[in-house]
């Protein structure tokens, strides 16, 4: 085993047993390390003999040609930072060459939203009239109208259904639990898909708990409903993702005037600094609006 090799080792249980870091952190720390020592060897320096200038060559070289974006870059700065902290604490360098590099500060892309005539039009190419189109419309519906996550929405069982109260009750990122109102579309769509459609998807597999099932009864993966939904965007020329239907969701209420909180709370946003990008969409929209119609907008 070479230095390097005994090196990045050392690294890799660094990260699991000091930090202990998830598989795929140490998987992709590991990766970009081994990449920066073998840039630092092409040119003849070492890891532990470095200063600001190759750091920064190094950055330079990975973003060369735009191969990788400021956010990118930022945790490449994050790794080698994590990096010369293992090297400091195994006492084979006494100060890190980072210190001398800020963080670069990336800013979030607003999300992108759909209008509510726009998402009609993709709920609309789903054939209601077979059980798979039935469950595509319900599904779609229930994470446009609930504002869900695809993780959320294929994880409801049937009795996070209370039809008689007409809510849902949801788990969320870190196990949290919250209930969402169904509204009368909805309510609609599922009566139908309880009746029509699931129990001739779960004809196979009749313990299957799952709400929205596949046609073997089996739970749904992101994957296929990343898959339909994508189908169903290219039906009627649209570009947008599953997670588009959420955005879309929170924009739509705000603009309908809905409390801001009242609106984190329905996403499940443990900070409402989360949900206040949303605020930011609509502004957005409403200039422009303005830079098209007013006539000091610049648009006539």
């Amino acid at each position: 085993m070479s230095v390097s090799d005994d090196l990045i080792s050392s690294f890799r249980q660094f990260l699991f047993v000091e930090r202990r870091s998830s598989p795929n952190t140490v998987s992709c720390y590991v990766a970009e390390i081994r990449r920066y020592i073998a840039f630092l060897e092409g040119r003849g320096h070492q890891a532990d003999a470095v200063d600001v200038d190759e750091i920064t060559e190094y950055l330079g070289f990975r973003s060369k040609d735009g191969k990788v974006g400021t956010r990118t870059v930022s945790r490449i700065i994050t790794i080698l930072r994590v990096f010369y902290v293992f090297l400091i604490q195994s006492d084979i360098m006494d100060v890190s060459p980072l210190e001398l590099i800020g963080q670069i500060k990336v800013e979030k892309p607003l999300p992108k939203v759909l209008k509510t005539g726009e998402v009609d039009a993709i709920l609309d190419t789903m054939d209601v009239t077979t059980p798979l189109g039935l469950r595509d419309r319900t599904l779609f519906e229930a994470i446009y109208s609930c504002g869900l996550r695809v993780s959320e929405a294929t994880a409801l069982r049937v009795q996070d259904y209370d039809c008689e109260q007409g809510v849902l009750s949801v788990i969320g990122k870190g196990d949290k639990q919250r209930i969402v109102l169904v509204g009368t579309i909805l309510r609609d769509l599922l009566s139908r898909y309880m009746i029509e459609s699931r129990p001739v998807l779960v004809n196979d597999n009749p313990r299957c708990r799952f709400l929205f099932v596949g046609r073997r009864g089996e739970r749904l993966t992101r994957a296929l409903v990343w898959k339909r939904f994508k189908a169903y965007c290219a039906d009627c020329g649209k570009d947008a993702k599953v997670h588009t239907l959420r955005h879309s969701f929170a924009t739509h209420l705000l603009q309908g005037g809905a409390d801001l909180r009242v609106v984190q709370e329905l996403l499940g946003h443990s900070d409402i600094r989360t949900t206040q990008v949303y605020t930011h969409v609509d502004t957005d929209q409403l200039q422009s609006e303005f830079n098209k119609h007013h006539p000091d907008g610049g648009g006539k």
